[in-house]
């Protein structure tokens, strides 16, 4: 993992959730009388009840993508043509920020094993998939529980990643159900959401006054650096009496530019909050510069697991996948999604977002 500057990570295998952590901010944070972004639909999305959603009632309409076995970049994309115009119109705050559309990649490294399904970059404003046998083949729902039979995690595994989670625990049982098309779609969607909030992340901290040039200094930063990888890939090539080669260092390059270049279309007080939850009734709010900008910058160098978990952008990220999974669930038709996945999905989320002792601002 890179640090804020540059990349978002949803780890492809997390570890056993054994507690909250605590998190704190400053003074800023705690204040009323902050500007409020994000507010919302006008009515609950959510309905209560004591599961997450009930998939039953769920709306007749069709899915992203028809029924196939076949699990290319193409379909991929037009999943996330689709969740792209969702989670646009589920903030309503991206209306008044410059979004471009994120370009989404995919690693052409089939044999690589990443740690990662997807990662958007910031400066680059691009989001890289995991490309390989990982979407191609069969996804299976994988809950782990210790010998007391109390649950220690939900995951989505292939099956080679399930069996060597399981070598490396063994202390734990795994049950595995394997995903449906539609599952499987939902599933994917739900993590594309996931890196989309970071792109807006990314932009409210380009908007924001007192973030926006420190923001971009690291952009400035990263494109030294890169500029000091090209020139010792010219002249290894030199060295070896070969032409150089454009290699994907000098895509990076410029596709830096994106937030290098950055222009706002509003420019946000340095004390704005934007809004936690699309549930209209959660009073949650981060505070953009002491949450987004601050606090998570600070964990991100730290690079430990638990910097990680505990960062505001992750929290919010995770937050929003979950409750992505409890909205889109609804507009399958009846019988496409198992209530059983639907909970597993939500549950596997949830069990990354730390935000019991977050400071929020509450309006």
């Amino acid at each position: 993992m890179m640090n804020f500057y540059t990349n978002f990570n949803i780890p492809q295998i997390y570890g056993t959730v054994t507690g909250r952590a605590s998190q704190t901010a400053n003074s800023a944070v705690q204040q009323n009388t902050t500007p409020l972004i994000n507010i919302g639909p006008s009515k609950d999305v959510f309905q209560r009840g004591t599961t997450p959603v009930q998939v039953q009632n769920a709306p007749q309409i069709q899915q992203i993508a028809p029924i196939s076995n076949v699990w290319d970049n193409k379909r991929i994309q037009a999943i996330y043509d689709k969740t792209y115009e969702t989670v646009m119109a589920q903030n309503p705050i991206t209306r008044e920020l410059n979004i471009e559309k994120p370009a989404l990649n995919f690693n052409a490294d089939k044999d690589e094993k990443e740690s990662t399904i997807a990662t958007y970059r910031g400066g680059y404003n691009d989001i890289i998939i995991q490309a390989g046998e990982f979407f191609a083949g069969d996804l299976y729902l994988c809950k782990m529980t210790d010998n007391s039979g109390e649950l220690v995690n939900v995951q989505v595994f292939e099956q080679e990643r399930a069996d060597e989670y399981i070598k490396k625990h063994p202390e734990f049982k795994m049950t595995r159900e394997k995903l449906t098309d539609s599952e499987k779609e939902l599933f994917i969607s739900s993590i594309v959401a996931h890196e989309l909030r970071h792109c807006i992340q990314s932009h409210l901290v380009l908007s924001t006054e007192d973030c926006a040039d420190k923001y971009k200094a690291k952009f400035a930063d990263l494109k030294e650096t890169i500029e000091t990888l090209i020139s010792m890939e010219k002249d290894l090539a030199a060295l070896r009496g070969e032409a150089y080669v454009p290699s994907e260092n000098d895509k990076d390059l410029e596709k830096l530019n994106y937030g290098l270049n950055y222009r706002p279309k509003k420019v946000f007080d340095k004390n704005t909050a934007f809004k936690y939850s699309i549930v209209p009734s959660d009073n949650r709010y981060w505070h953009i510069k002491d949450h987004f900008y601050t606090v998570s910058g600070s964990k991100k160098t730290e690079g430990s697991k638990e910097s990680y978990y505990t960062d505001p952008l992750e929290i919010d990220a995770y937050n929003y996948e979950r409750e992505f999974v409890v909205t889109e669930s609804k507009k399958y038709p009846n019988g496409t999604l198992r209530k059983e996945i639907v909970d597993g999905l939500f549950l596997s989320a949830s069990l990354n977002v730390f935000d019991d002792n977050v400071l929020f601002i509450r309006k």
